[in-house]
């Protein structure tokens, strides 16, 4: 007996649950992230590491609210780097560092 319509085949989940950004530019920045239903501001300090993650409260429950984009801003609240996240297959937590006065993103791990 076939089981139709009991999630045999569904496909896994693919989503970037959260970054972790460490800040190597010299100077405190902020991050703009975006997520799929909200977005949220973070202030990462020289030489700190944030973890940008987002949740969705369900009430009794909460939710991961997957990442999409991250923008960096300078002390004039100017875009100086931005970047967009996304998962090829399952759930992702991606590791960067904010590098040089010009901020550009480095990957340092996978997971």
């Amino acid at each position: 007996m076939a089981l139709v319509g009991h999630g045999c085949c569904a496909l896994p989940p693919t989503y970037v649950r959260a970054v972790e950004v460490t800040n190597k530019t010299g100077a405190t920045v902020t991050l703009g992230a975006q997520f799929e239903k909200n977005s949220q501001t973070f202030t990462v300090e020289q030489g700190a590491t944030v973890r940008v993650e987002g949740s969705i409260d369900m009430g009794t429950w909460t939710a991961v609210d997957p990442l999409k984009t991250v923008t960096v801003y300078g002390p004039d609240n100017n875009v100086l780097a931005e970047r967009t996240f996304q998962s090829e297959s399952g759930v992702k937590v991606f590791a960067v560092e904010l590098v040089t006065s010009a901020v550009k993103f480095v990957d340092v791990a996978r997971q």
